[in-house]
């Protein structure tokens, strides 16, 4: 399998979660260029040339000693309608649904 474009080998946890759980996602990109965020947003935001959406895709594992990784989580990630964005307050963790 190739190696992922972008990861983290250390993501942290701050409660023990359950399968039942309803857990959400954010990604912020963090792109200081207006020009280059805009493009990218918008990249994902239109299907491709086959007509099926373009998302970016997330996957969750965990590495057990003697037997490697496992996957406990695989989802997609899609742009935020900006017409409903929220402002931001100033502790990025509190938009985090957590």
């Amino acid at each position: 399998m190739a190696q992922p474009d972008l990861s983290n080998g250390n993501c942290l946890l701050r409660e023990p979660i359950d399968t039942a759980d309803k857990v959400s996602a954010s990604l912020w990109l963090n792109i200081e260029d207006h020009q280059l965020r805009t493009s990218l947003l918008a990249y994902f935001s239109n299907p491709g040339a086959d007509g099926r959406p373009r998302r970016p895709s997330m996957q969750l594992s965990v590495k057990r000693e003697g037997t490697g990784y496992h996957k406990v989580a695989s989802f997609n990630l899609f742009v935020n309608d900006a017409s409903k964005q929220r402002p931001a307050s100033g502790n990025l963790d509190d938009d985090i649904p957590f």
